[in-house]
């Protein structure tokens, strides 16, 4: 019985990720053309471990850095257009060491991005949430919010939000649009 509940909740999963994330088989042995690639770097090193398209056609990418920053490393986020050329990128943390694990775009234009940041709060790495305005400039973190309950939950909650979001933003995205047959 364990075995079939796992497989039906398997099935599950990978039929919700495929209808938030429009995978498709296609027909085609090629794999699609690159339109274009950008490095974003400093004089040390950068991590980008998330990506999310904006309303205005580009993206936002968040992550962290070494090279920019209080010091330490310092969550990164980087706002470019649908060619990928920068337009603006602004850090956030201390000079200790806030890692970005994921950003979505709020329905207001600003981010939201979530992380850990040790030490800060309670515990050795605590979540980290930091909503910023569309276009920050230094100071412009609007509201923080660290919870001690672990690096291993926090990511949890981040991958199970990112998850929910995209699949909200894509079934919003079909209702709007019009099929023509």
């Amino acid at each position: 019985m364990k075995a079939i509940t796992g497989i039906a909740l398997t099935a599950l999963l990978v039929g919700t990720l495929m209808l938030a994330f429009n995978i498709q088989q296609t027909e085609s042995s090629e794999p699609p053309a690159t339109e274009w690639t950008r490095i974003y770097r400093g004089a040390d090193t950068e991590w980008a471990v998330s990506v999310v398209e904006t309303s205005d056609g580009g993206y936002a990418l968040a992550g962290h850095t070494t090279s920019f920053g209080a010091g330490g490393m310092d969550f990164w986020l980087v706002k470019v257009d649908s060619f990928g050329n920068m337009e603006w990128n602004q850090t956030y943390g201390g000079t200790d060491t806030e890692r970005a694990f994921s950003v979505v775009e709020t329905c207001d234009g600003g981010y939201a991005i979530a992380g850990d940041r040790s030490p800060f709060g309670v515990g050795g790495g605590d979540f980290w949430l930091v909503k910023v305005a569309g276009r920050p400039t230094h100071g412009d973190e609007l509201g923080l919010l660290a919870l001690g309950i672990g690096l291993a939950v926090a990511t949890l909650v981040i991958a199970v939000a990112t998850t929910i979001y995209a699949f909200i933003k894509r079934a919003r995205a079909l209702k709007n649009s019009t099929i023509s047959l």
